[in-house]
């Protein structure tokens, strides 16, 4: 048991590095945080409600940047080590399938819940920039739009000095950057005046964070069992489907589960992402109580394991050569 549980640990942080070192992820990452920071400076036409415009912008952001980066790091990390046929000489040592393919599903998932923290910690300063309705907080906001740079600069200075890989380095920096802003942030209020930490954060839009962070993670896990099958354009196609299909559920099928089996088998079997998108809730400074987090964590519990049980089943029947 300590064995199996020390070969998954290696392959997860084998998969983990992998992923880090992919240039498309840390372009992806860096987009997510920079975007999530222009916001309150690119949206004009906010009507009086600049805040739940920008939240709403950063809340989708988020989320759609983790389902492309998911599946880019599940087709990377697994498809194509089976194409390449470097899962045969793992898999030739005492390494079950399904350890394998939970390792590279924690592997994954890590580096997804580092990129939502950095995303969330960017929605948290970025919701006080556009608090106020017709004035953007340059404070915050330019201490934020500084972060990405002075994280790409640090891990410049770190691939030539030490010859370490930049994606990795820079998407770490980032992260750091990113949270160290928001330190810095905290203290200083919209007139650049020392105030008590956080005077100005809304830290009602973290629970709604986290369960986007939850939403990443059953994405994740369905990204890993088309990643057994599919490259990583096709399975960005099958998870956008399936996605958008959530997100309409109640509409398409929840309405007819009374009248119709096969309509009342779909509803259940689709994951609901609304249960996940909160935006609404934010409205009149409201907040998501941290128990309906709880029960979309137990939610996505249950999809993770049976995706992954699905998963496991497909990739044993396929033939590595």
């Amino acid at each position: 048991m300590r064995q199996t549980l020390s070969q998954i640990g290696a392959i997860a942080g084998l998969t983990l590095l992998e992923i880090l070192r992919q240039p498309v992820c840390f372009l992806l990452s860096l987009f997510t945080v920079s975007f999530i920071g222009l916001l309150p400076f690119v949206i004009s036409h906010t009507l009086g409600e600049a805040q739940k415009i920008v939240l709403d912008s950063a809340l989708a952001v988020l989320l759609m940047g983790g389902l492309v980066t998911s599946t880019y790091a599940a087709c990377h990390s697994l498809s194509r080590e089976i194409q390449r046929g470097t899962v045969a000489a793992v898999l030739a040592k005492p390494v079950g399938r399904a350890g394998f393919l939970l390792a590279k599903y924690l592997g994954a998932a890590t580096y997804m819940l580092v990129y939502a923290l950095a995303g969330s910690v960017a929605i948290l300063v970025t919701s006080r920039t556009a608090s106020d309705p017709y004035q953007v907080d340059m404070w915050s906001g330019g201490i934020l739009l500084a972060a990405p740079v002075a994280g790409c600069a640090l891990a410049g200075l770190i691939n030539f000095f030490t010859r370490r890989p930049f994606p990795s380095s820079a998407f770490v920096c980032i992260t750091l950057s990113v949270l160290a802003a928001a330190a810095i942030a905290g203290f200083v209020d919209a007139e650049g005046h020392a105030q008590a930490f956080g005077t100005g954060y809304r830290w009602g839009v973290l629970p709604s964070c986290a369960l986007l962070a939850l939403a990443i993670l059953v994405l994740q896990a369905f990204a890993i069992l088309l990643a057994t099958r599919l490259e990583a354009t096709p399975a960005l196609v099958v998870c956008s489907v399936v996605f958008l299909g959530g997100l309409m559920s109640d509409h398409l099928f929840g309405r007819f589960a009374a009248e119709s089996r096969v309509a009342d088998t779909l509803w259940r079997l689709t994951p609901n992402w609304q249960h996940f998108w909160t935006a609404d809730w934010l409205v009149a400074d409201g907040a998501v109580p941290w128990t309906h987090v709880g029960n979309c964590a137990g939610y996505a519990l249950l999809y993770v394991v049976g995706l992954l049980l699905i998963a496991c089943w497909l990739f044993r029947q396929i033939e590595v050569r």
